[in-house]
């Protein structure tokens, strides 16, 4: 199966509000497993609030657990974040670099991006357009002379 069509299934899944991986988190983030050169991705939902940050931390938890250092959040359909859930990304990111690994979030869209730089931080987070993009990132960053910067 080609990463389009991975997608697409993912998507597909997404906008129907089922699960397209094989762990669901509630009803509102699903965890898919290699879907992108080993990163380890949650798919979140329309809004990431109060009512579900303990979700997002069970995840991140379990993976930094499982020894997983790169992390990817699909925000493609996420409208709202809230200051609790920006906070602790950006300490999830800070802690994935110093581990060697790195967050990153895909599809973010431009009022849930203004929003996080508003306050937070994105100096540590990886931003792609598609997940496709991943396995280019992980590579750059492997890279000791890679900086980082947001796209």
């Amino acid at each position: 199966m080609n990463s389009e069509s991975l997608q697409n299934q993912i998507s597909d899944a997404h906008l129907q509000g089922k699960n397209p991986s094989e762990t669901n988190f509630g009803s509102d983030f699903s965890h898919a497993r290699g879907a992108s050169s080993n990163w380890q991705r949650l798919v979140a939902r329309p809004r990431i609030d109060q009512s579900n940050i303990d979700e997002i931390h069970s995840w991140a938890k379990e993976m930094r657990e499982r020894g997983e250092a790169w992390l990817v959040i699909d925000l493609k359909g996420t409208r709202f974040m809230s200051l609790p859930v920006i906070l602790f990304l950006e300490n999830l990111s800070n802690e994935l670099k110093q581990a060697g690994g790195a967050l990153a979030m895909v599809s973010m869209p431009d009022k849930t991006r203004r929003i996080f730089e508003t306050y937070g931080s994105l100096k540590n987070i990886y931003l792609v357009e598609k997940l496709e993009g991943l396995k280019a990132a992980r590579a750059k960053m492997m890279n000791p002379f890679f900086q980082l910067k947001n796209i």
